[in-house]
């Protein structure tokens, strides 16, 4: 009589014997042989098949590089070299480049008719814009200095000097930019 777990029993002697499966660790066998064989055989193949193809072609391309550059004059490689160099300062240059065209707008439209400049100087350390020149009267200036303080982009206006003149109100005045107005967008 068997059991379900593989024991036998004999019912002349009474002892229990054992019977096991022999298949089943020669299959893990066998497949893990397959596998180590597998490995070994595209190891090899990469060593020594793809390896030299792939140096071969190096080998050749360095080739026709060097070929290549012996066609071209050293005289023309130089000035080449020359051009892009100055292209790569250049495009640094403009990635930090700030633009101050944003503060000509700002001048333009916060201006009252009854006021001119003769001088603009502009600091972009100070984010500053020093203006000098003419308005018809007092009220005009004043104007002009509330329509600077209405501006968004405008931090602060201060007036330097003022002086009634035959032609009006002579003033110099400087105005602080905030920091926004020339953060590229």
């Amino acid at each position: 009589m068997q059991t379900p777990s593989g024991f036998q029993f004999s019912e002349s002697d009474g002892v229990k014997k054992e019977t096991t499966e022999v298949g089943l660790p020669w299959r893990i066998f066998l497949f893990s042989l397959l596998i180590a064989v597998t490995s070994i055989v595209a190891y090899l193949g990469l060593e020594f098949g793809y390896k030299p193809y792939l140096n071969s072609r190096i080998t050749n391309l360095e080739g026709s590089i060097d070929t290549l550059i012996k066609s071209i004059p050293k005289a023309e490689q130089d000035s080449f070299l020359a051009f892009y160099s100055q292209l790569a300062n250049l495009q640094g240059l403009l990635l930090t480049h700030t633009s101050t065209a944003a503060i000509w707008p700002i001048l333009e439209n916060s201006t009252n008719a009854r006021v001119y400049y003769n001088f603009v100087d502009f600091r972009l350390k100070d984010r500053r814009i020093n203006l000098e020149g003419i308005a018809e009267s007092y009220e005009a200036l004043s104007q002009q200095l509330e329509a600077f303080n209405q501006v968004k982009q405008i931090e602060q206006t201060v007036v330097n000097e003022s002086q009634a003149v035959k032609e009006g109100v002579k003033f110099r005045l400087f105005l602080i930019l905030k920091p926004e107005v020339f953060e590229t967008k």
